[in-house]
Order: structure tokens, then sequence, then C-alpha cells
């Protein structure tokens, strides 16, 4: 039934995943999609036109975006300056309908550590309890979820903020933020290589001194 399916997108800084689900949370026709979250608007926008292939998926008219923060997820809008500098400030939901020629289109956004959470919850055996989603790629991103339902706030700290809080590193005791520590551009940044040169990096052995003593 493709009147109840969602093409659901997950963006990276390095590709843009995408699937079709199904009324019954079956995922078919997957797709990947390089990105550089470096390049220029029109080129960042048309890998998501790419990933979405609307064209081929007919009958769809929802989509749902998870999309790392910050981010303005009931507007659409992208306010990160660190990835997708491009982007920032452009109101996404209103320029894809366009772009795919498909003015129909419901598009969502939701935090993409938050899509992951809730995807993990809806398979635990117990969700009684606290589950806290970690998702390390060219970022890091968090999500806290109790009983099943998603936590924004605890303790002072907005959750999907946590990647820019303060973390202190091993050996010289400064500090950076987790994303600089946990994410692969945090990684790549402190080997001195390019997020592309990362797997090859750390397998050397060399790298395990530099990452315990870097600060």
């Amino acid at each position: 039934n493709t009147e109840r399916s969602v093409i659901a997108l997950d963006v990276g800084g390095t590709s843009v995943k995408s699937g079709l689900v199904g009324p019954d949370r079956s995922v078919t026709d997957e797709r990947r999609v390089p990105v550089d979250h470096r390049a220029g608007r029109s080129a960042v926008v048309a890998r998501f036109e790419e990933a979405s292939a609307v064209d081929r998926r007919s009958g769809v008219s929802r989509v749902a975006i998870a999309f790392p923060g910050p981010f303005d997820y009931r507007r659409g809008v992208s306010l990160m300056v660190h990835k997708f500098a491009s982007i920032s400030g452009v109101a996404l939901a209103d320029e894809l309908p366009g772009r795919l020629k498909r003015p129909d289109l419901d598009i969502r956004f939701v935090h993409d550590a938050a899509a992951a959470g809730a995807g993990e919850v809806c398979v635990l055996p117990d969700t009684a309890g606290t589950t806290l989603v970690l998702t390390l790629g060219t970022g890091m991103g968090a999500a806290l979820f109790e009983a099943g339902v998603l936590v924004e706030h605890r303790a002072g700290y907005e959750i999907s903020e946590l990647w820019c809080e303060p973390a202190h590193t091993a050996g010289r005791g400064a500090t950076r933020s987790a994303d600089d520590v946990f994410s692969a551009t945090g990684l790549a940044r402190r080997l001195n290589v390019e997020a592309a040169q990362l797997p090859q990096a750390i397998a050397e052995p060399s790298a395990e001194a530099e990452l315990a003593t870097w600060g």
C-alpha cells in the first residue's frame, strides 16, 4: 500500500541513506547517495532529491527526514554552521516539494539520533526503563528515552545538544567538546587526516598513543 508508505531519509555528513518504509515497518528499495556536507546549496539539495527518488516511488506522498542538529524540525530549517553550512537557514520543507515537482508531498523532519532511538526502543523487549542512544558518525548525536518516550531535557541539559558539551580528554587535561572527542570528524582531526582516510589511520600502530594523549 504505497499510500500508507513513507520515504525515509537519514542525512549524514558523507551520505544520505533512504528506504521505502511500509505499513508493516518493512524497509525496501534502500539507497545510499554520497554527499559532501561542505558542498554548495544546489549540490547538497540535489543529493536529497536523488535519495528521495520520488519519481521512482510512485504513489508515495509522505517523506520523513532524519537530520542532525541544530535544526528547526517543525519548520524544516537547518541551523547548522559546522556541517551543511550552505543550507543553513534554508526552508527545506518548502524547497524540496518544488524541486521534486511534487507540491503534494508531506515532509516531516526529526532529529537523527531520536529517530534511531525510536527504532531501537520499538524492538526492545522491555521499554519500561531508560535508554540513552548515542550515534557516532561524521558527528555525534544523542537521544534519551524513558518508558519508550523521548525526553528532550534532563538535569539542565538539552539531550540533542550533548555533542557540543565539554568532554575531558585523557592525558593533558584539556577540554574539548564531545563531538571533538567521539565523532569521525574529531578523530580525523586528531590524527591529522581526511575523514575518508580514518579507517586506515586508526589501524596504524601510532594511532592509539596519539588518541590517548591528544588534548
